[in-house]
């Protein structure tokens, strides 16, 4: 029966990760740059620069979806296939932007970014926070596939000891 050869998969999971403690208490390092800053006219500004933890962070959470296939024919033992299908969709991804993803995506509408931008009462560009944020989801799905096969050494050569793995 063909059917004895296959076996099903399938997982369905909630995964989460929380902030590692570098995410949330890096005792931050100082340093300065400069900018291309697209609110003012796209002018070069300088900038001070803070990279450090933040302690707003949140775990991230991942869904996890895999199907999958395992074929081990009995008529070519020692072999072994198989097909698996994932989707993993992770929300809140934490990422540690640097100064110019912040800048251009806070242009851009993603408002995660803004508060990491800090200017005087003029509007004069100050400093800008390289710290982590849960701003990234990412999606990812595909396929795998995996063959083996597995022998014993002296069903090749009646002398020889140990296995093959192919």
């Amino acid at each position: 029966n063909p059917i004895d050869d296959l076996r099903f998969r399938i997982t369905q999971s909630r995964d989460i990760r929380a902030p590692n403690l570098n995410d949330l208490f890096a005792p931050g390092v100082l340093g300065h740059g400069s900018i291309t800053d697209p609110f003012k006219g796209n002018i070069t500004a300088p900038y001070n620069s803070a990279s450090l933890g933040n302690t707003a962070l949140v775990p991230e959470k991942a869904d996890t979806t895999g199907l999958g296939v395992v074929y081990q024919p009995g008529w070519f033992q020692g072999f072994s296939a198989s097909f698996d299908y994932y989707d993993i969709r992770l929300h809140g991804a934490i990422s540690s932007p640097n100064a110019t993803t912040i800048m251009t995506q806070c242009y851009a509408g993603v408002t995660i970014y803004c508060p990491l931008i800090i200017r005087d009462s003029k509007g004069v560009l100050q400093e800008i926070d390289t710290k982590p944020v849960n701003a990234a989801t990412l999606w990812v799905r595909g396929f795998d596939i995996e063959a083996s096969y597995r022998t014993r050494l002296d069903s090749i050569v009646d002398t020889w000891s140990g296995d093959l793995s192919v």
